[in-house]
């Protein structure tokens, strides 16, 4: 009986020596040189030496003695490279499928379109499995072929808790976010912060690494780049490899990674402590620690050497080239080049802070300034050392600026000119650890957010009034920001913001729903329907229509609006503001009872206050009788007392109700400048070159009007002439009114500044 020929429905199984076997050009899998490919068949050469080959070949005949492979391409490069490392011989017997020529192309397509890839979250379980059992990495390396550090990462994902693995295999969550997860072996860690990011639905990798970064310290933080991996390690600290990050290990004692940069910063700031009244280290100094203090003024700013001169322009030129070879396009710079380049830039802004240091030690401060303030040593963003001379604290900025008032005058604050020490036996100690309270003089940040905005509002309400100060503001905001090439001046602390949203408005719910609140935006009574037309071109035609005094209220008001919320005490506020405000000559009083704000409200204000600030407010204010009466109450009824006592009574005298309907909360007046004569504007006559007879300048009189006017004052002719001449003060009448941005009118105090700015008149 003849045998029958195998086919591929029905084929067969047969040892065929290694070196009978042919790559097939039917095979529908293709050679690649993509690296992951190559990856790949180094991993399959690995698995084969370890394991045997797993998975027969399928073949077609193509001699009678050589077979073509249809199927298992990769495994046959793999036995190849074996026999080529002489692991196995070159006639090593390979089981294999035998099919039909006919049906060798479908057989191979067939096996790789039905076949199903093991999941990766099912290999790297397997991994982790693989080492829980007691294979080393090496081992696991060697038997599959890979990398150690790809053994260790398939490994640490393998470990991940089950419900991180799950949404892994079920797609809830990506590769991505699966290694972002990985780069820490603390299961419960993960697992928290997993949970938290599932609950918000933010499962994605950069959510996971911002989560897990905030709540771990990196090698590359400041206060780690301070203090040194080497000097950590050695004092017992342990690190983590993240795995799936080069740039960094993770610290895991971070307290004594603190720890041992208070150590540092403590030893720093000692070098202050004989010239200042206290010194203090801290690994972060920030802008809000800022603010709870007063910066002292440096009498003499110390100049560079000339050697630190050059040092500094050498810096600026290699950070520039660094910049310049990083910025561009077309460079050749592989990963370590720009890695190269990024550390020059680095070391040369250490070397420039560092220089920038030495010079700022030698600025002259005063006895009182050194009497009276201190030095905090914190770090820079870079691990740097961060030093913040002329701190003033809030118990000691009283006596500073009273000290600096005597300094000014020659007449000291003391009987004998002297000028006095902020250590009177009678103030009480304040501790460096105490709170925020305590360290602002008992007026919590909270309340004085909300004072910050009553002040605003009035501030606002006046300016949108005054068109010529608005204006002159806004000129000069604009001017600092352009410069027309003069030198920079230095940070100036803003005057306006650009947007409505930079602001920085806080305040509590209860100011929010006050009356003070709804007044903190005014909005000019004009026409505004210019602002809903979509074209620009058209509405700024319209605009342009409005009458010169509706666009100089627009202005005013617009500029007033963007004004920045400051008290005149505030650490960061403008200078430039606060002349401003000067300027204006607010009536705080009449403008805050304005808006609602006074007499001030018991649950908004006085109960916020401690006790002793209000025993002081009232002492000052009322006098010892009434605070001796009032001095044992409960801090409720005290409140109570406390707000009735501060609104007007026509029972009690005249001089004392006055006072009370006009006390103020610390922050609103502006001070007083030194030099009266110093914050008036400089005359055209000052700024300019003395102008020729010809152009001299009308003579005046005393109170500044021209002598042609005061001549005619009693010629009826020109009386008359004035009379009819156009009012233009119709700006200030028509904003005595102002919108409260529901279309109520409510009335003002007049403006005294209502005359329109030069360039507005057309």
């Amino acid at each position: 009986m003849q045998k029958a020929t195998p086919t591929a429905a029905s084929p067969e199984t047969r040892l065929i020596p290694l070196n009978k076997l042919r790559f097939d050009e039917r095979n529908a899998r293709s050679a690649s040189d993509d690296p992951a490919r190559v990856q790949a068949d180094a991993e399959l050469v690995a698995s084969i030496r370890s394991h045997g080959l797993l998975e027969n070949l399928v073949v077609a005949p193509r001699t009678k003695t050589l077979f073509g492979v249809a199927a298992g391409a990769r495994r046959l490069r793999a036995l190849n490279a074996l026999a080529a490392e002489k692991h196995i011989p070159k006639n090593h017997p390979v089981p294999c499928l035998v099919v039909e020529p006919d049906a060798a192309a479908e057989s191979s397509l067939a096996e790789n379109v039905v076949r199903i890839s093991m999941h990766p979250a099912d290999q790297v379980v397997a991994f982790s499995r693989l080492a829980r059992e007691g294979a080393t990495t090496e081992q696991i390396a060697a038997r599959f072929g890979v990398a150690e550090r790809t053994v260790q990462k398939r490994v640490r994902l393998g470990g991940l808790p089950d419900e991180i693995i799950d949404a892994y295999r079920e797609g809830r969550i990506n590769a991505d976010t699966a290694e972002a997860f990985a780069v820490t072996a603390d299961a419960e860690f993960v697992r928290n912060i997993f949970k938290g990011l599932a609950d918000s639905g933010q499962l994605y990798g950069h959510a996971v690494r911002q989560a897990i970064g905030s709540r771990r310290t990196r090698s590359d933080a400041p206060i780690a780049l301070y203090v040194g991996l080497d000097a950590y390690r050695a004092a017992g600290g342990h690190t983590e490899d993240p795995l799936f990050e080069d740039d960094y290990v993770s610290i895991l004692d971070p307290d004594l990674m603190e720890e041992l940069a208070l150590q540092k910063l403590n030893a720093e700031a000692a070098k202050y402590a004989e010239d200042w009244k206290w010194t203090a280290a801290q690994t972060e100094f920030t802008w809000l620690d800022q603010q709870n203090h007063l910066i002292a003024d440096v009498d003499t700013r110390a100049e560079f050497t000339d050697e630190e001169t050059a040092a500094l322009t050498e810096a600026e030129e290699r950070i520039e080239q660094a910049h310049a070879r990083l910025d561009t396009f077309d460079s050749d710079l592989d990963a370590a080049g720009r890695q190269a380049q990024w550390d020059i830039v680095t070391r040369e802004q250490a070397r420039y802070a560092e220089i920038e240091r030495a010079r700022a030690d030698r600025d002259a401060y005063s006895g009182t300034a050194r009497g009276h303030a201190g030095v905090v040593v914190a770090l820079d963003r870079d691990g740097g050392l961060d030093i913040h001379r002329g701190l003033i604290r809030a118990e000691d900025a009283p006596a500073y600026r009273a000290a600096r008032a005597g300094e000014r005058t020659g007449d000291g604050n003391g009987a004998d000119g002297t000028t006095a020490m902020p250590d009177s036996p009678d103030a009480p100690h304040v501790p460096d650890d105490a709170p925020p309270a305590k360290r602002n003089g008992g007026w919590t940040d909270a309340l004085r957010n909300d004072l910050r905005v009553m002040r605003t509002a009035a501030v606002r309400r006046v300016l949108a009034r005054s068109p010529a100060v608005a204006t002159d503001l806004v000129g000069f905001v604009l001017a600092r920001v352009v410069g027309f090439g003069r030198p920079y001046t230095g940070y100036e602390h803003p005057v306006l913001a650009v947007r409505k949203d930079y602001q920085g408005v806080y305040a509590s719910d209860a100011m929010k729903s006050s009356e003070p609140m709804k007044h903190l935006d005014p909005v000019p009574a004009v026409d505004l329907g210019w602002l809903a037309e979509p074209d620009a071109a058209l509405a700024f035609r319209a605009y342009r229509a409005l009458p010169d005094e509706d666009r100089a209220s627009v202005l005013a008001h617009a500029v007033a609006t963007l004004t920045v919320p400051h008290l005149c005490d505030d650490r960061d506020v403008s200078a430039a503001h606060e002349e401003a405000v000067r300027d204006l000559d607010i009536d705080f009083p009449a403008e805050l009872a304005a808006i609602g704000a006074m007499p001030f409200d018991a649950d908004l204000v006085w109960s916020r206050m401690s006790k002793a600030l209000i025993l002081g407010a009232a002492g000052d204010t009322l006098g010892d009788d009434w605070t001796g009466r009032h001095n044992g109450l409960k801090k409720t009824d005290l409140v109570t007392a406390t707000a009735a006592a501060f609104r007007p009574d026509p029972a009690r005298d005249a001089e004392t109700d006055a006072a009370a309907a006009r006390w103020l909360p610390p922050g609103f007046a502006p001070e007083p400048v030194a030099d009266p004569d110093a914050s008036k504007p400089v005359a055209a006559s000052e700024a300019t070159p003395p102008a020729t007879e010809s152009e001299a300048p009308e003579p005046t009189g005393g109170d500044g009007e021209s002598v042609a006017d005061a001549s005619d004052a009693d010629d009826p002719a020109a009386v008359q002439n004035r009379a009819e001449q156009p009012v233009e003060d119709a700006a200030a009448d028509d904003d005595a009114t102002e919108s409260d941005g529901a279309g109520n009118g409510a009335t003002e105090p007049a403006g005294d500044d209502g005359d329109l700015p030069a360039f507005l008149n057309s």
